[in-house]
């Protein structure tokens, strides 16, 4: 249920707590409305920063998994020409272990051909006298060329061993070429790798800001919503309390009812004799004071005896001290503000509403919207309205009105035994 006094905390500013009649709570609405088209005006501005930074963040993201592709493909490139330049490094080493090779071959060679020449000289001398001595000389001639076909042979052999010397130094040579322009590959590919890392980085450090900005702004939609939210609540509520102003002049309940028990009132005369209590009571039930339910207690006290505030609180609702009192007693009398007579209102901290009626009067320099403290004094005791003699009629409201023509409604149930709370 809806009170009349709302404190409505918005963005722009509050509305102020107290709405006199139906006319300020239609000035606020109006307001309200007004600050409710500008949330949505600003909610619409970050929708559209909020999809522009998405597709930034989509864009970026993009560039930066391209980016990782681009420099995983390098990577491999490098991975390859590591394996290139290993493998060319092995080839090179097998190459110069064959020169090795070669090179002692040739050596062995020469060794090999010099101790034959050697042997061949020594041979030759001792032959060709053996020749001369036997004139065997067919045989001196066969064995001349056959030493000459063997040391042809062992010359070509080392000149074979020769060229696969060259050879070699030259696929070494080419080799050794291959491995520098793998040596400088590798290097460029380094280079297009750092180039495309910091490129990546580049674009990273634009995907953090651009998601950063598209949070915050998303954000600041959320809050902007959420004020929304809480503005239209606030606008329904008081489009609902202007629908019952217009029903009733006032009205006010409280949002939780305390425990019976609880003493959060003084009593409101010095006099704390009660003539009738609250609820279905004998003279209620007899119909003779016009009702059938008593909405309060009355207390026995003389005229003019000083009403008293029952707690701190604020004064939502008094007459004019339009009506006489009662000199007959005539009960049934309902002629003057229903029945109540003289009648003032105070809205408690709690949003209990106190009310005190058939006074003689109520002090004129109480206004409706002056606040109270308890046991100051607001009124006098008297018999004006419907009562069968000078008493105060003091009621405890849970849920207070007032009807258009201006005085309280009885609202039977809507009310509480005050001696629970006295």
């Amino acid at each position: 249920m809806l009170k009349i006094f709302l404190i409505i905390a918005i963005l722009f500013g509050t509305i102020p707590a107290y709405a006199a009649n139906i006319s300020d709570l239609e000035n606020q609405l109006d307001e309200l409305k007004q600050k409710d088209k500008e949330l949505q005006e600003k909610s619409n501005q970050y929708k559209i920063l909020v999809s522009e930074k998405e597709q930034e963040v989509d864009s970026f993201q993009s560039e930066v998994n391209y980016l990782s592709s681009k420099i995983q493909s390098a990577e491999s490139d490098i991975a390859r020409t590591n394996n290139n330049i290993y493998l060319t490094d092995l080839e090179i080493e097998r190459i110069e272990i064959a020169i090795g090779s070669a090179i002692n071959n040739i050596e062995e060679k020469k060794d090999y051909t010099s101790e034959v020449l050697k042997s061949i000289y020594k041979t030759d001398k001792i032959t060709f006298l053996e020749t001369m001595l036997t004139g065997n000389f067919e045989g001196f001639w066969a064995s001349q060329q056959y030493l000459q076909s063997f040391q042809s042979k062992l010359n070509d052999s080392i000149d074979q061993l020769g060229i696969l010397y060259k050879d070699l130094n030259r696929k070494k040579k080419n080799k050794n070429n291959e491995l520098t322009e793998l040596a400088e590959l590798k290097n460029k590919q380094r280079i297009q790798e750092n180039i495309l890392n910091d490129q990546k980085d580049y674009k990273k450090n634009l995907l953090y800001k651009s998601e950063s900005e598209r949070k915050e702004f998303q954000t600041m939609l959320n809050n902007t919503q959420k004020q929304r939210t809480a503005l239209i609540n606030d606008i329904l509520r008081i489009e609902d309390e202007v629908k019952r102003l217009k029903t009733f002049k006032l009205y006010v309940e409280a949002g939780k009812i305390p425990p019976p028990g609880v003493k959060i009132f003084i009593w409101p005369t010095d006099n704390i004799i009660t003539t009738q209590g609250f609820g279905e009571t004998s003279f209620a039930r007899s119909g003779k004071g016009g009702y059938s339910f008593h909405n309060g207690i009355d207390i026995g006290s003389g005229i003019g005896d000083n009403v008293y505030a029952a707690a701190e609180g604020e004064i939502v609702g008094r007459n004019n001290n339009e009506c006489k009192n009662n000199i007959g007693y005539n009960l049934g009398d309902f002629s003057c503000e229903g029945g109540w007579g003289n009648w003032i209102a105070i809205k408690h901290p709690n949003e209990l509403v106190t009310l005190y009626t058939h006074l003689t009067s109520v002090l004129s320099s109480i206004k409706v919207g002056d606040r109270v403290e308890a046991k100051n004094v607001i009124g006098r005791v008297g018999s004006s309205g419907n009562v069968t003699g000078p008493h105060l009629h003091f009621s405890v409201y849970k849920e207070f009105f007032l009807v258009p023509k201006g005085y309280p409604g009885y609202n039977y149930s809507g009310t509480l035994n005050p001696l629970y709370y006295l």
